[in-house]
């Protein structure tokens, strides 16, 4: 007995060697952690069986040493087995173990490549997501700007360019087109006089569309640099408008500066177009009536427009001869007391439907021109400019 221990003792020292020699290099952490699993269960049952004895834990079925001991290098370790007197059952069990370690390391292998697929996938998906973001915001600023557009579709191409933008930014501004109580407003009505016989005169429908729309454009450019509302064109005249906190302090002489450029804009522009019509007419003009008081802004169905006593007689007034630009009496008053120096008046009788013949005012810019107050909501650098208009 006591040779067998010595004996045992030296087979455990050179199975230490042969174990240390049986171990495979690990690739990573997680390859390292299932290795040493599926090699410590082999290791045990390797130690078990070279350790064993009949007498035992595992009995005689397991094992019965030879004088041989276990190979020094993993190729013989088979042989080994085979001239080992060694139970089936634990060969098998030793193969088995050996089996799982190998399915461990597949499994591992396959583990990490589903990672890493996964990781790509969601570096995708993220890069997805970024670009989903970026186009939803490009999506949200086009939804506000068309929503933007259409609160303020009533306004759109009515007023000037300086005055859109600042309506884009200051609520108070809009508000002021949205008041529901009257304001202070300079109504100007301009009537093509004689637009049915020009009409007649014209070669053919095209000449007389080019003609009048392209007319259109121009007024209404003269309009609007002066702080004026476009209103509407009706066909066979135009309705704008000069309200106080918009047009400023000089409403009233902004509205009477624009009459005159609108009447030298027809007269420049019916030169240029003669070759529309088939007869030269010479008393084809505007007829413009002006008139000032309390107006009530109101936004029908996106269309701002204007109504009030002063609309009424701006466009009776506008029925005079052409070339004229007529005020009514409370009109004259404000003006005459703040522009005399600026204007020149004249008395001119007018023959209005169901009130007969009336007094109103002929008015034209004097040689000395004003240098016009510009409105408050005019950014700081267009007002030099505007005082050179």
């Amino acid at each position: 007995m006591t040779t067998k221990r010595t004996g045992d003792d030296s087979n455990s020292k050179k199975h230490e060697k042969f174990k240390d020699s049986h171990e495979e290099v690990p690739t990573n952490k997680v390859e390292r952690d299932l290795t040493a699993k599926g090699s410590s269960h082999i290791r045990d049952i390797r130690n078990s069986l070279v350790h064993s004895s009949p007498t035992g834990s595992l009995g005689n079925s397991w094992f019965v040493p030879k004088t041989d001991y276990p190979p020094t290098q993993k190729r013989d370790w088979n042989d080994w087995v085979r001239t080992s007197r060694i139970s089936n059952n634990a060969i098998t069990m030793v193969e088995e173990l050996e089996r799982k370690t190998n399915q461990l390391k597949q499994d591992n292998i396959m583990l990490l490549r589903e990672l890493q697929d996964q990781k790509e996938a969601l570096l995708e998906k993220k890069t997805t997501i970024a670009e989903l973001k970026i186009t939803i915001d490009k999506q949200a600023k086009k939804q506000e700007e068309l929503y933007k557009q259409q609160r303020f579709q009533h306004l759109l191409y009515r007023v000037n360019a300086s005055a859109l933008e600042k309506l884009w930014v200051d609520v108070e501004f809009r508000q002021e087109f949205e008041r529901d109580t009257p304001q202070l407003t300079a109504v100007m009505a301009i009537d093509i006089r004689r637009s049915t016989e020009l009409m007649l005169k014209a070669k053919d429908a095209a000449s007389y569309q080019l003609f009048i729309m392209s007319l259109c454009e121009t007024l209404k450019k003269t309009i609007l640099e002066n702080y004026g509302v476009f209103d509407k064109f009706t066909g066979d005249g135009i309705l704008a408008f000069f309200p106080e906190f918009y047009s400023g302090d000089d409403t009233l002489y902004l509205a009477i500066k624009s009459a005159e450029q609108c009447h030298n804009a027809f007269v420049a522009h019916y030169n240029q177009h003669r070759k529309c019509f088939t007869t030269i007419l010479n008393d084809i003009g505007l007829g413009i009536g002006i008139d000032y008081g309390e107006s009530q802004l109101v936004n029908m169905e996106d269309w701002l427009t204007v109504i009030g006593r002063p609309v009424v007689y701006a466009c009776r007034l506008s029925a005079c001869e052409a070339g004229l630009t007529l005020l009514n009496q409370c009109a004259y008053e404000i003006a005459s007391d703040k522009y005399g120096a600026y204007i020149n008046f004249g008395e001119h009788p007018i023959d209005i439907k169901n009130e007969g013949q009336v007094l109103a005012y002929a008015v034209s810019l004097g040689k000395k021109q004003r240098e016009i107050i510009p409105p408050k909501w005019l950014p700081v650098s267009e007002v030099s400019l505007s005082g050179q208009r």
